[in-house]
């Protein structure tokens, strides 16, 4: 293990000076890179951010990241936000997983693997040994770094002293991007994930013989993915729910109640008894103090709180001070879509979990007047349900996952069933809605979706949360199987956590559907099916109050601001979320097809050269014949150096009949505009209840 100098081995040897706050440095971190030698021989490239009075004579602690995503181009977007922690007494170390970015080695096999773990235990054993370390080492992340830490903090290696996981989830089955609730999914996260394995190792793009074995010829994980179509081994691996014995490690968890990933703080919270904390506040995918539209908090000071507890030696006032276990969000009522200038609402304050204490309010669905009733309805009835499988854009969003801010959800609700509540005064949750429904289908296998609405007194239509089931799990996710045709069974469909106050004069809104895609991957066929409502066995809403406990307001320190790298610069700008978003929809109405057009592209210059991003989505269905879906893709990029120009090209198809999914995939690399190699991958995959 050592230290190699690099590009670069100070990044900016001189002091940068920008506008901070009144407590803050005005001095900036430095980057110094270095490999850490895995057992094997391979090396993992890692950046340490150093504080610019860094004294080698003195040992700190060190907060790890530890991701994929190619530390060198990420520096812009890290150093902002690593700069909070340096500036406070932290080193930080982004380390690049193997096979990617600048570390060496083949390509881990998929995500979270043993591979990635077991080197990840052998980072943090060498930076809690390193002559800079005072021995106790962090987690921390964002998504694939909230993941990981989470997975490593359940092997418990002996450095570790306590993680921060941000955006994430114990579930990587039902909870993540590749089957939403169970139901598969094709992610515009997924699609480019396989492009960015092939990626060459800046600031050198070496097109060697080790890189094309290495990155460009290895399997897409898509692919892998797909072929794991029910609950089971390859995702228990390294999901924490259903592993939560013997879990004591402390951790701080910080949610969205705008990501796709919030539903983690209360399973945790009700399955480990050590030392925990939380913030679940109205984010999307992103870092809370940059979040759009407000209110943005400055959440690191709550982490820096947090880790001097445990990886510094405590004084007086920090065994003194004592911190709420829980800070969360109450929304009140905005209208949908984008154009918000702010999430209305109360920070809320639970000083222990023990508090956390609701009532429930349950509402029984009734046939007539499509409403919602706390009393006993009558006589059991069926409520016809009949969708088509193009049914649900609106429900899944511009990023068609159960995040971010869809728009009106009035139209969709034409097409579903509703069940209506008038509200006559506030009503006010938090936590999981569930739903129990008692269906009867006319296939064998259905896909349930429920969302929860707040609709306005003008008409529109907001989501609040939702959920979906595939009916095919309801004995178990890990051994499906076919649904009963034209017999009674009921499902419990937990939406995903919320919080919301609903008005007086306000309808709060049950809207059912079996579609909702390109979110959800049709089911091959779509019956008439009804929703059985009335009497001892209809179908009923739980609705998880707001817990009387619960105090009103938290003090935030005021924003940091984060300094910028200058050798850095986005040249266009993308989709919001950074991902490929709805652009356009079309429909023939003679082949019944509809077409879902997502796109996005952008350009950014490093200090090496210019990146060109391009990305362009079109799913397709037929309301004629629902096994007729595909999904077809194509994700490019251009790098244009001083002496040349290299070009990554990926085109995927993934379509699907009654029996089976088609996937085709295609890689070709270019060097001033000669292809110097293709790589194509076609399977066929036998459809397992999805």
């Amino acid at each position: 293990m050592y230290y190699r100098k690099s590009f670069p081995f100070i990044l900016l040897l001189a002091l940068l000076f920008m506008s901070c706050g009144p407590d803050q440095e005005r001095e900036v971190p430095a980057i110094r890179e270095l490999f850490i030698e895995m057992p094997d021989g391979v090396k993992l490239a890692a950046d340490l951010y150093l504080p610019p009075d860094y004294d080698p004579s003195l040992r700190y602690p060190i907060i790890l990241e530890y991701l994929p995503y190619r530390k060198d181009e990420q520096r812009a977007s890290r150093y902002g936000v690593f700069n909070y922690f340096v500036q406070r007494g932290y080193l930080v170390a982004r380390v690049d997983i193997r096979g990617t970015g600048r570390s060496d080695g083949e390509i881990v096999p998929y995500e979270y693997s043993e591979q990635e773990l077991d080197d990840g235990e052998e980072v943090i054993r060498y930076l809690s040994g390193s002559d800079f370390s005072n021995g106790n080492v962090a987690v921390f992340g964002i998504s694939w770094g909230g993941f990981n830490a989470l997975q490593l903090a359940m092997r418990k290696p002996p450095g570790l002293k306590t993680i921060v996981s941000l955006m994430s989830t114990d579930d990587l089955y039902e909870d993540d991007v590749h089957y939403m609730d169970g139901i598969l999914h094709v992610d515009a996260y997924e699609i480019g994930r396989d492009m960015d394995n092939a990626f060459p190792a800046s600031p050198d793009f070496e097109l060697d013989s080790a890189y094309f074995h290495d990155r460009f010829l290895s399997d897409p994980w898509f692919l892998k993915y797909k072929k794991q179509q029910g609950d089971g081994p390859f995702w228990n691996r390294a999901s924490l729910d259903g592993n939560y014995d013997g879990f004591t490690m402390p951790t701080f968890l910080i949610a969205g109640l705008y990501d796709g990933y919030r539903d983690l703080v209360e399973r945790f919270f009700n399955q480990t008894h050590g030392p925990k904390r939380a913030i679940i506040g109205p984010f999307n995918h992103t870092w809370p103090h940059t979040a759009d539209p407000p209110p943005a908090v400055e959440w690191r000071k709550e982490v820096v709180d947090w880790l001097n507890i445990w990886m510094l030696p405590p004084t007086r006032d920090q065994r003194q001070k004592e911190y709420p276990e829980l800070i969360f969000y109450q929304r009140d009522y905005h209208i949908p879509g984008t154009e918000l200038g702010n999430i209305p609402g109360k920070w809320k304050v639970v000083d222990s979990w023990d508090q956390f204490k609701r009532d429930s309010l349950e509402l029984r669905l009734v046939s007539e007047g499509s409403r919602l009733s706390e009393q006993m309805p009558g006589d059991i009835r069926g409520d016809t349900l009949q969708s088509l499988a193009s049914d649900g854009i609106e429900g899944g969003g511009p990023v068609m996952w159960w995040g971010d801010w869809p728009p009106d959800q009035a139209a969709f609700d034409k097409k579903c069933l509703v069940y209506d509540l008038e509200v006559s005064e506030e009503i006010s949750i938090t936590g999981y809605p569930r739903l129990k429904l008692c269906v009867q289908s006319e296939t064998d296998h259905v896909n349930w979706v429920v969302r929860l609405n707040d609709v306005a007194p003008d008409g529109r239509s907001t989501l609040v949360t939702g959920g979906a089931f595939n009916s095919t799990h309801r004995v178990s996710a890990s051994s499906p199987g076919p649904s009963p045709v034209g017999e009674v069974y009921c499902m419990e469909i937990d939406l995903h956590w919320t919080t919301w106050n609903f008005q007086p004069g306000h309808r709060l809104r049950i809207a059912i559907s079996n579609a909702q895609w390109p979110m959800f991957w049709p089911t091959p066929s779509l019956g008439r099916n009804l929703v059985l409502t009335g009497g001892t066995e209809g179908s009923r809403l739980l609705l998880p109050l707001m817990p009387e406990g619960a105090k009103d307001g938290y003090a935030w320190e005021e924003i940091s601001p984060d300094p910028e790298l200058p050798e850095f610069k986005r040249l266009s700008s993308g989709t919001s979320s950074g991902f490929a978003e709805v652009s356009r929809v079309a429909y023939d109405s003679i082949t019944r097809i509809r077409s879902v057009i997502a796109i996005n592209q952008w350009e950014e210059a490093f200090p090496w050269g210019v990146y060109e991003n391009h990305e362009s989505i079109t799913h397709r269905t037929s309301d004629l014949d629902p096994a007729n879906t595909s999904v077809e893709a194509g994700y490019d990029v251009v790098i244009r150096l001083p002496n040349r120009t290299i070009a990554l090209e990926t085109q995927l198809k993934f379509s699907s009949d009654a029996d089976s999914f088609y996937y085709d995939y295609r890689r070709a690399i270019r060097e001033n505009g000669t292809v110097l190699k293709t790589a194509i991958w076609n399977e066929h995959i036998g459809r397992d209840h999805q």
